[in-house]
């Protein structure tokens, strides 16, 4: 299926396709016992405000920790990237939400032991991202909400309670969420074999990952995985944070997520030819008319 592709395993694999996301094509194949993902990149014209060479930076920043993925290979010219199955979808328990606290500590944690060469490879760039939203949007008609809402977000973000800036993902939801089993090691005795194996939850998807506001990933745990707030405060970059400034900046960062949202859609709404993946996942912001509605309502809540 892959045959000009240069890597053995991925040309010689007996390649499925998977259901896929937004944007990329998905697929998945088992080589002596050993199941592998292969994601083929979706256009950057496409894929609004990624960097495939931030991206790469960022996954081999993070190789060996337990909550990243385990890369085979990264291949940027040719567009495609090679990467061990991490598990099953995620699914929400009680124990599964406190795994979820727990990685964003860990990420939290690995951040402050950065040094400044490893961040500034991989520093997330607001205000060009904006910038170049902005220029794609004036291009076209009827734009006007969009080109306000743009021009609104960069000052909100701004505007967020100053805290340290970290490694983000910027896109954590339940999608990009594996639960993988943690196999025994060889030494352990037969008695303690029995106890139920433990899972570790994996963040996928690095697309839109780098060096950013870690408030981003804060508020969209909150929404997507409903973490309390009380334990989101308690996290490393912001335990030291009065409650009512959290609480304040918490409800800015998710109304900038929302923004951000809106704006991303609307790119992809502007595509003269719409891509057969989006056509079933995006279908909810298929019409024009729910997104200036939305986009009323965020200009609304960040001025």
């Amino acid at each position: 299926m892959f045959s000009n592709l240069d890597n053995y395993l991925v040309r010689s694999a007996q390649w499925h396709k998977l259901a896929s996301g937004s944007s990329n094509e998905i697929y998945s194949a088992t080589v002596a016992q050993q199941r592998y993902i292969l994601r083929i990149n979706a256009s950057t014209e496409y894929a609004f405000g990624v960097s495939r060479e931030r991206e790469a930076k960022v996954l081999a920043l993070i190789q060996g920790q337990p909550w990243a993925p385990t890369i085979i290979e990264n291949n940027l010219s040719q567009g495609w990237c090679l990467m061990l199955h991490q598990g099953d979808e995620y699914t929400e328990t009680v124990v599964a939400k406190a795994q979820i606290l727990k990685l964003l500590i860990e990420m939290q944690l690995f951040s402050k032991g950065q040094d400044k060469t490893a961040i500034e490879s991989i520093h997330f760039d607001y205000r060009g991202l904006f910038n170049s939203y902005r220029e794609k949007l004036s291009q076209g008609c009827g734009n006007d909400l969009a080109l306000q809402l743009c021009a609104l977000l960069y000052s909100a973000l701004q505007q967020l309670p100053a805290v340290d800036a970290a490694l983000i993902h910027q896109d954590l939801h339940p999608k990009n969420i594996c639960c993988t089993v943690q196999r025994c090691s060889p030494t352990v005795q037969p008695a303690e074999s029995a106890i139920a194996p433990q899972s570790q939850l994996v963040a996928i998807d690095w697309e839109y990952g780098g060096w950013g506001s870690p408030w981003l990933d804060l508020a969209a745990v909150h929404q997507a995985f409903a973490i309390d707030v009380d334990a989101l405060q308690q996290t490393p970059l912001f335990n030291c944070m009065p409650a009512q400034q959290f609480t304040a900046g918490l409800s800015q960062a998710i109304e900038i997520n929302t923004a951000l949202a809106c704006i991303w859609y609307w790119m992809r709404s502007e595509l003269a030819v719409k891509n057969v993946i989006e056509q079933g996942a995006d279908q909810s912001f298929a019409q024009r008319s729910q997104l200036e509605g939305q986009a009323r309502q965020c200009i609304a809540a960040l001025s």
